[in-house]
């Protein structure tokens, strides 16, 4: 079970979700809920551009909640929420739900859906509870409280997927937003870069620098979020620079991959974009680490 986060703030939507992946076994001897965590670059994505007017991610059940998404991109229903809702009572899944955003002429509107109901709001959550607890803890003991809305929560979720002790939930970080000059539904940039003793947080060009606990004992990682920046090829990967590897999601191959993105090994950040813009024509921007600088690519 994974934990995505919706916010709503006047025209903008924010979508956060971890890109981890579990599958549930029968061996009790397994902890960590009985569950298994797979291979990090095997991880998943959760939040579906399907058109620069519609946003859907989804916590629950991987295969059957991308069945429907692919559905609903075939059928392209006139009322979504209500088309989500019905499919998943067709299937007799209780445990999938669904966050769900779409720009209409005037306004941006953001709904809940499970088997049960559609509701309408500002703020949601779906997924695994112990996360979305630990995520309101990180939330409510920020240091500066006079951030907005979405930059407590966008710290909040790093804080979380970066420390958390809950077995299903983390990993790394695929953010989303509707962004209003574009007037579309776009993933967003990111810089993360933990070496036990800090955390550097990019997004949307701007550096913010938190202090945390720790040593190099308990690990270190770098990763990129580079997005696409055209509205009509969504697409966001996720570079590691200390392995020499990144992943690719777009929405077409994830959706016939189970949500799996395109793996790519023994590559440096340079060749990484250069063979994603000849193989697939999407050309990828974000950030990396220049002598601990963030550097614009």
């Amino acid at each position: 079970m994974s934990l995505i986060i919706g916010k709503k703030e006047l025209s903008t939507i924010l979508f956060l979700a971890d890109t981890k992946l579990t599958i549930d076994i029968l061996d009790k001897t397994v902890t960590g809920g009985h569950k298994m965590r797979v291979n990090p670059l095997s991880g998943i994505l959760k939040t579906y551009i399907i058109s620069s007017k519609v946003c859907i991610s989804f916590a629950g059940k991987v295969e059957n909640s991308i069945e429907i998404i692919k559905m609903c991109m075939i059928d392209n229903p006139n009322n979504i929420p209500e088309y989500l809702k019905e499919k998943l009572n067709q299937s007799i899944d209780k445990n999938s739900e669904f966050l769900v955003g779409i720009s209409e002429i005037s306004k941006t509107i953001m709904y809940k859906v499970n088997f049960e109901k559609i509701t309408l709001g500002e703020t949601f959550w779906t997924g695994n509870l112990d996360g979305f607890n630990e995520y309101q803890s990180h939330y409510h003991n920020k240091k500066n409280n006079n951030e907005n809305k979405f930059s407590q929560s966008q710290a909040a979720f790093a804080d979380l997927v970066t420390y958390t002790n809950v077995s299903t939930v983390g990993e790394f970080i695929v953010e989303t937003i509707y962004d209003t000059n574009q007037n579309a539904f776009m993933y967003c940039e990111r810089l993360m870069s933990f070496r036990g003793e800090r955390v550097f947080n990019v997004q949307k060009g701007k550096t913010v620098t938190l202090d945390v606990e720790g040593s190099n004992a308990i690990g270190s990682f770098q990763v990129s979020n580079l997005v696409s920046k055209d509205i009509d090829k969504p697409a966001v990967a996720l570079f590691f620079p200390l392995a020499n590897s990144g992943v690719l999601f777009t929405v077409d191959y994830c959706l016939e991959n189970e949500g799996c993105g395109k793996v790519f090994t023994n590559i440096s950040v340079k060749e990484f974009k250069e063979q994603i813009e000849n193989e697939y024509g999407i050309l990828l921007e974000g950030y990396i680490l220049n002598d601990n600088r963030p550097m614009k690519i």
